[in-house]
């Protein structure tokens, strides 16, 4: 490889870290300024568990109305622990991904530093070895 101009290959390192550094920074501040809306889905709706049809509240006895609220409050409570199991479950899930995400991205970015480091030292020993040359040769 020709190009020993290794203050430019560097700086080429410099500029991709600022544009990477910029994008996190807009990503970061793009979720702080969003809202999280809590969990997703819509309350049970009890008239689609109604126990036989409406016929008045005169008509029907009321031991019989009596049963069908406590029938209908318990639907409702079992709709509405399934639909927070639910959403538990994606949370827990969403709470992994990210703890996955972020534990890669440390070792990414350690990674990329200890890559800088090994590149300045073998920029450093090449120059190092051309000045040599060049004083053996002159």
């Amino acid at each position: 490889m020709g190009d020993t101009d290794f203050s430019t290959q560097f700086q080429a390192i410099c500029q991709k870290a600022t544009v990477a550094h910029e994008k996190i920074e807009n990503a970061n501040e793009s979720q702080r300024r969003t809202k999280v809306t809590g969990t997703q889905g819509r309350a049970p709706d009890p008239a689609r568990h109604q126990v036989g049809a409406d016929t008045g509240q005169g008509a029907v006895p009321a031991r019989w109305q009596e049963f069908r609220d406590r029938w209908r409050s318990h639907v409702e409570k079992v709709n509405s622990h399934i639909e927070n199991s639910k959403a538990d479950l994606k949370a827990s899930g969403a709470m992994r991904d990210a703890g996955t995400a972020e534990s890669y991205a440390r070792e990414a970015i350690q990674f990329a530093l200890e890559a800088i480091e090994e590149a300045e030292h073998a920029a450093l020993d090449a120059i190092s070895a051309r000045a040599k040359a060049n004083a053996l040769i002159s």
